[in-house]
């Protein structure tokens, strides 16, 4: 796993240089195509994870599937937006992102940075797979009330969710992305409580 994690740090910023040069000859002429080896590198590791997970389980603490939970997680909840993906892609990235997901949450059990990488990753998977993730992994409403908790407690620089190498770490940082949740939840309930009718007036002339 570590080293298809490394042809994907490596090759994955040149796709966004690709697609920014006029000139299709000279990338045709490349005999290694860094899509194809970002792709290849991506689908080694969705299978990979799944043959660790069968082999190893996630019971017992354990910081490299947490290291790969949270990498092949995020990437593939970024991958899924791709509108050229078919349908048998698609299928394979939601059962990914909730293998990825449960991993966290189980590990969350045995260290407590898991469990605040499980809150973010859950916050931004499909509203479908935190869905079947809820059925899957026997969570209930007092799973809700830890959010707050876990957003107050944790102090953490450790980055997370790098998709790209130019991406700028500090925004990246576990501090300020949970930072960013709790202000995004914040401004939520304002949202629903300004948008909530207020009490009816009475009849005219009532006292």
């Amino acid at each position: 796993m570590h080293f298809h994690n490394l042809l994907v740090s490596l090759f994955g910023p040149h796709l966004a240089s690709e697609t920014n040069e006029s000139d299709t000859s000279q990338s045709k002429s490349v005999l290694l195509d860094p899509q194809q080896i970002v792709s290849h590198s991506k689908k080694c590791l969705h299978t990979l994870i799944r043959l660790y997970y069968s082999c190893h389980g996630d019971d017992v603490y354990d910081l490299f599937l947490v290291h790969f939970a949270m990498f092949i997680g995020f990437g593939a909840v970024s991958d899924i937006s791709d509108p050229n993906l078919d349908a048998e892609a698609i299928e394979n990235l939601h059962s990914t992102i909730i293998l990825c997901a449960n991993i966290l949450c189980n590990q969350s059990r045995n260290m407590y940075m898991a469990e605040a990488v499980f809150r973010l990753i859950k916050h931004v998977m499909p509203p479908q797979d935190v869905h079947i993730l809820h059925n899957f992994a026997k969570l209930d409403d007092s799973d809700e009330k830890r959010d707050k908790v876990v957003t107050k407690h944790v102090q953490s620089e450790w980055p997370i969710n790098i998709v790209r190498a130019p991406d700028n770490s500090d925004d990246h940082k576990l501090d300020n992305l949970l930072q960013a949740f709790k202000e995004f939840r914040v401004d939520e309930v304002n949202t629903v409580d300004n948008s909530s009718p207020g009490p009816s007036p009475g009849p005219l002339g009532s006292e």
